[in-house]
């Protein structure tokens, strides 16, 4: 019964993602985000982390989400219209970039790497979702990549407001 849970929220959070990239009303790709975000929760859940699960409802599936959707709504956004597409220097970039990205998932996911997984090695099953043990780790051992997510959010709002700003001028 795991496992099947499993794969319906697995396929479940793999259509919703495809739906949001591939969808053009940017309503309908927030509303599929959502489901997305309550797939990861339930595969959370079955990982016995249920800290992580309640998180990713309430702050992204809950907070994150009403507040694009509130922006989307706000600035009234529109389908794009279809326009004669152009191969460009800046799409040769994206397209190798992104293969180059490809190349790299794949690698470490066949070889492994020393970067995943070295919590769920030290850690007990149990330990694993509680937030003594979560917040232990984050704020001792990986205390750089958090302060780095921090300064990386931090100017995407700085970023966003400038942008606001700028088309409302």
């Amino acid at each position: 019964m795991t496992a099947f849970l499993f794969y319906v929220f697995a396929a479940l959070a793999v259509a919703g993602g495809l739906t949001l990239i591939l969808h053009r009303n940017p309503v309908y790709s927030a509303l599929s985000l959502i489901v997305t975000m309550f797939s990861l929760a339930a595969l959370f859940a079955m990982l016995d982390a249920q800290f992580l699960a309640i998180i990713q409802v309430l702050v992204y599936a809950g907070a994150v989400m009403v507040l694009f959707l509130f922006v989307i709504m706000l600035i009234n956004v529109r389908l794009e219209q279809r326009l004669p597409q152009r191969f460009t220097a800046q799409t040769a970039v994206a397209v190798a970039l992104g293969i180059i990205l490809l190349v790299e998932v794949i690698q470490i996911g066949l070889t492994g790497s020393k970067m995943l997984g070295p919590v769920a090695t030290e850690l007990s099953a149990k330990e694993v979702g509680r937030v003594q043990t979560l917040a232990g780790l984050l704020f001792t051992k990986y205390v750089l990549p958090f302060e780095v997510a921090t300064i990386l959010l931090l100017v995407a709002i700085v970023g966003g407001i400038y942008f606001a700003k700028r088309k409302l001028r």
